[in-house]
């Protein structure tokens, strides 16, 4: 071990709470900091990680550091995998790479009050753009993504604001999207509240949870579970009591489409760059992100055509997932977490997911069998990013068989 032991247990302790802070599944964790433990001579010390912590145990001695539970920003989750790759080879000492962790949680957001805020206007616009929308509903879409934003904005500086969040944004998007905006711009309420709602959708953590219990990690995944359904269980009181207070019910509604197919192309796009501002992603990420962002889509577009909307996450995750992990290996590209992070937030279930919570809370039948279609897509984007995460270990050529690489090195 390293000639300082404990400042390398407490380096161990701080990289392994970011990591569950960066929403890592929790047997990936375990794996880095096993390894990066190794690279420093520790090989006796073990970990047992958490979403909501990391046992670490060195010889008899046990030790617990709780998360924070806040989430990282992109600009953060990138420089936490930076040092986490210098940590895996030992390339820089525990006592640097504790200081090094400290200034990057501890730092400000790239971007400023006045462009986080256009970030969640141009976040919420971009999902929209993905229903089709009217011209009119684009205006309510930057309304609502305003408000929301601001919301969340003064939520990051109390924590107990930011657990009644979904349920007082839900609230005052519903009662506004009722009472105001779907009279004055002749839209129905529910296009009206659904994109700037969808980021308050656990759809991360349903994924995440169905990953590791899928991957054998009953504990994680069960707390992960559970957490995800209480925050749709606040969404939908929010929601519920937002229609109750605007004294309105609403018939089914079909989304007609009224600008045409082409609007949610442009919607990926807008959408990028609202990540781009709003999640604080690292500099010069930006076509990083897009391209992600537009092959994750594509892919799902054409999983649609090919097995059906229900399934067609599998398809997106499974392609967004490799060539994430494949593109990290290229000089100057962010990390995978970075890259797929917003591709798996476009391709998470917003309209669908946000349609059952409404319909549930109005008491419309058919709330219950969409929500059953919502809970098929959690599994199959997760059932991608699983099996993509496998695969993205290996190189391309790694997956060649090598009968076949043969052949074409003598031709």
């Amino acid at each position: 071990m390293t000639s300082n032991p404990a400042t390398l247990l407490t380096f161990l302790r701080k990289l392994g709470v970011a990591m569950c802070d960066a929403g890592d599944p929790v047997n990936q964790t375990t794996e880095r900091l096993q390894r990066i433990a190794d690279a420093y001579g520790a090989e006796d010390v073990r970990f047992f990680v958490l979403p909501t912590g990391v046992f670490i145990r060195d010889h008899e001695a046990v030790d617990f550091s709780e998360a924070a539970g806040t989430g990282l920003r992109l600009d953060q989750i990138s420089g936490l995998y930076e040092l986490v790759g210098l940590a895996s080879t030992a390339r820089i000492t525990p006592a640097e790479g504790s200081a090094r962790l400290d200034a990057l949680l501890s730092s400000a957001p790239r971007f400023g009050t006045a462009l986080t805020l256009l970030g969640h206007v141009a976040f919420s616009v971009g999902l929209g753009l993905l229903l089709e929308p009217t011209w009119r509903a684009l205006v309510a879409y930057a309304v609502g993504g305003l408000g929301v934003g601001l919301l969340g904005l003064l939520a990051r500086r109390s924590r107990s604001l930011s657990l009644a969040l979904p349920v007082l944004a839900s609230l005052l998007v519903t009662a506004v999207a009722y009472q105001v905006a779907a009279p004055l711009l002749g839209e129905t309420a529910l296009r009206v509240l659904i994109p700037p709602l969808v980021s308050f959708l656990p759809g991360a953590t349903l994924t995440m949870a169905t990953v590791e219990l899928a991957s054998g990690a009953m504990i994680s995944g069960s707390t992960r579970l559970v957490y995800g359904i209480s925050r749709l269980l606040l969404l939908t009181f929010g929601i519920a009591a937002g229609t109750r207070l605007a004294g309105a019910h609403h018939a089914d509604v079909t989304l007609i489409p009224a600008l045409g197919p082409w609007t949610p192309w442009v919607g990926v796009a807008v959408f990028g760059l609202g990540v781009y501002l709003y999640f604080s992603a690292p500099a010069r990420s930006l076509l990083w992100l897009m391209g992600m962002l537009y092959l994750a889509y594509t892919a799902q577009f054409v999983g649609t055509w090919l097995i059906g909307a229900l399934f067609s996450g599998f398809v997106g995750a499974l392609v967004m997932t490799v060539v994430s992990y494949w593109l990290q290996r290229v000089p100057g590209a962010p990390p995978a977490q970075v890259l797929f992070l917003p591709a798996f937030w476009l391709m998470v279930p917003g309209a669908l997911g946000l349609l059952s919570l409404n319909e549930l809370a109005t008491d419309v039948p058919i709330g219950a069998s969409d929500a059953i279609g919502g809970l098929w897509s959690f599994i199959s984007i997760a059932l991608g990013m699983l099996v993509g995460s496998s695969l993205g270990r290996y190189s391309i050529t790694d997956l060649v068989p090598a009968a076949y690489r043969q052949r074409s090195s003598r031709g």
